[in-house]
């Protein structure tokens, strides 16, 4: 009987891109609308999954009513729920606006693909009330390959 152990297979972080911005980006959309920062990552093999992680310390809705955001890959595949995204917001409805809200999201995807993908989040407000994001704060948005 052999008591070697065998090699741990997958898991690895192979390489990771970021992209940052203090950048003021606004929206009044009631349909998904993309912000910023948005970060490309090109998969060294169509089995790799990607982790992707976005964080605004600075987010708010100037007037009161729900605001949602989401993250999507390549334009067009939402990676939280149709209508709802991955994070739901309440805007303060104050003059000038309430206290900005900080916000992050991570979510495991699998694009299977080898060719380069784009991850953006996107937002949109319930009423059509102005949201603001990386107003003044840095926003980030990593995306890593990790290896099957």
């Amino acid at each position: 009987t052999d008591l070697a152990w065998a090699a741990a297979g997958g898991g690895k972080i192979l390489q990771v891109v970021s992209a940052s911005t203090t950048t003021l980006t606004t929206t009044t959309s009631t349909t998904w609308d993309a912000l910023v920062p948005s970060v490309d990552i090109t998969p060294s093999a169509d089995t790799s999954k990607i982790l992707v992680m976005w964080t605004d310390n600075n987010i708010f809705c100037n007037s009161t009513g729900y605001y949602y955001l989401t993250i999507m890959r390549d334009t067009s595949t939402n990676l939280g729920h149709g209508t709802y995204g991955n994070i739901l917001g309440y805007g303060a409805g104050d003059d000038p606006p309430g206290a900005p809200s900080q916000c992050s999201c991570v979510v495991l995807d699998d694009p299977a693909t080898d060719s380069s993908v784009n991850y953006c989040v996107y937002g949109k407000t319930v009423t059509g009330t102005a949201l603001y994001t990386s107003n003044g704060a840095t926003c980030y948005i990593t995306a890593m390959e990790i290896g099957a």
